[in-house]
């Protein structure tokens, strides 16, 4: 992603941009955005290398999306196969079926269930599909651990998080297996000072040090994992409004 915002500043002439991760993108957009703040406290010190692409100037993020993305990628498996545990004990109870005819019914509980907390939609999208079996290798959560955004320097705490980080908006889906848990600390790996588990009760930040990032948060209603399939419209708005808002630096 660094090399690529470095190709398009320089051969598209691309100043700013908006930066969106859904799922583990959040991720990715994550480890981007601490990679650009660090090159801005070396450049604001005379620390950066010569020679190299830490020398080259990055492009602008005006605003930073969070879509469906957690903190803690072994926890939101841990919540989806409680999800999941808790969905078959429910439908032993609602259809009082037999053992027997559970297991001969185990393909359509997983539907179901993919139905319910990972996609809500009436049948499979196909843009999906195509996705899914198009991907590489099952990811394991334990082949990443996030990590707060911390200081390369000493004298880079006389930068604050304020000077660099953008606007930031948390998109999750109600019934999404990514459950609140899963997204409470990104306040914390922001360096934005967060603490409370409802980002609406969050405290000032207590010294010029602290970052003010803006934090705004969304939860919609009859959306699980993947809202750009199952609320398409709304989702769109969602992101155009808060994109227009933050436009200009």
């Amino acid at each position: 992603l660094k090399e690529l915002m470095c190709h398009l500043k320089k051969e598209w002439k691309v100043d700013k941009f908006h930066l969106m991760g859904h799922s583990l993108g959040g991720a990715i957009g994550y480890e981007y955005l601490k990679l650009a703040w660090r090159r801005n406290v070396q450049s604001s010190n005379n620390q950066g290398r010569n020679g190299d692409l830490e020398k080259e100037e990055l492009p602008q993020c005006l605003s930073f999306i969070l879509s469906n993305a957690s903190t803690d990628f072994a926890l939101a498996d841990s919540e989806r196969d409680q999800l999941y545990s808790d969905f078959i004990v429910q439908q032993h109870q609602t259809q009082h079926q037999g053992e027997i005819s559970m297991q001969k019914n185990d393909a359509d509980l997983q539907m179901q269930f993919f139905q319910t907390h990972i996609c809500r939609t009436s049948a499979m999208p196909n843009e999906l599909q195509s996705a899914l079996n198009r991907r590489g290798k099952v990811w394991s959560s334990k082949e990443y651990q996030m990590m707060p955004c911390q200081e390369p320097s000493e004298a880079a705490k006389r930068v604050t998080c304020t000077n660099h980080f953008p606007p930031v908006m948390i998109i999750r889906g109600k019934y999404d297996f990514v459950t609140e848990a899963c997204t409470r600390s990104w306040g914390k790996f922001l360096n934005t000072g967060l603490s409370a588990s409802n980002f609406s009760d969050f405290q000032p930040a207590k010294s010029p040090t602290e970052s003010m990032i803006e934090f705004k948060e969304v939860l919609m209603n009859g959306c699980a994992h993947y809202p750009h399939f199952e609320q398409p419209v709304e989702y769109a708005r969602l992101i155009e409004e808060f994109c227009i808002c933050n436009h200009q630096s």
